[in-house]
């Protein structure tokens, strides 16, 4: 997890300081995610699988350059914005890695912002998804001792039982 938190910061340091988007699409048939876009900077496509999981996959429009499906066991503070009381709603200000552009200097604290955790989709965008050990894909996984591992916005990796709101969300707030 530290070498794809690295991978990212390399990307944000190479694209003007803009995290990578959590998908785009080249075209109507090819959709990259955001393990695509640092790819060229992690260069293995194993590191995006936990070795503790069971990989989730995804093979809707992959491009013909990566792995179809593409295996993944890591997910990306795609939190929206909101106040974390609806079941669309994110956390204050939303996550660093979503498909509206952010910043490195719009992080408020990325020491304590959550980048990665451990989890069952590529991504967590809702507010209830945040700490529930569910065993449905888009939740945060407990692989490690009932632990988590969970990647900062700075690039350093820490094993954690919990999160809490303001980790969420780029402003470092609670909603």
């Amino acid at each position: 997890m530290k070498q794809i938190s690295l991978g990212i910061l390399q990307y944000v340091q190479d694209y003007d300081e803009v995290f990578p988007r959590l998908y785009m699409y080249d075209s109507p048939t090819r959709r990259r995610w955001w393990e695509d876009m640092i790819y060229p900077y992690t260069n293995n496509w194993q590191l995006i699988i936990c070795p503790s999981a069971d990989p989730s996959s995804y093979t809707f429009a992959r491009p013909a350059e990566g792995p179809d499906p593409l295996l993944y066991g890591y997910c990306a503070n795609s939190m929206t914005t909101g106040d974390g009381t609806s079941a669309t709603g994110g956390y204050g200000a939303g996550g660093p890695i979503r498909n509206t552009l952010v910043k490195l200097s719009q992080l408020e604290m990325p020491s304590q912002t959550i980048l990665l955790v451990d989890g069952a989709g590529t991504e967590l965008t809702q507010a209830q998804r945040s700490d529930c050990w569910d065993t449905t894909t888009g939740y945060v996984r407990l692989r490690h001792n009932d632990m988590a591992n969970w990647a900062f916005c700075d690039g350093h990796v820490k094993s954690m039982k919990r999160s809490q709101p303001a980790m969420w969300s780029i402003s470092g707030t609670n909603p």
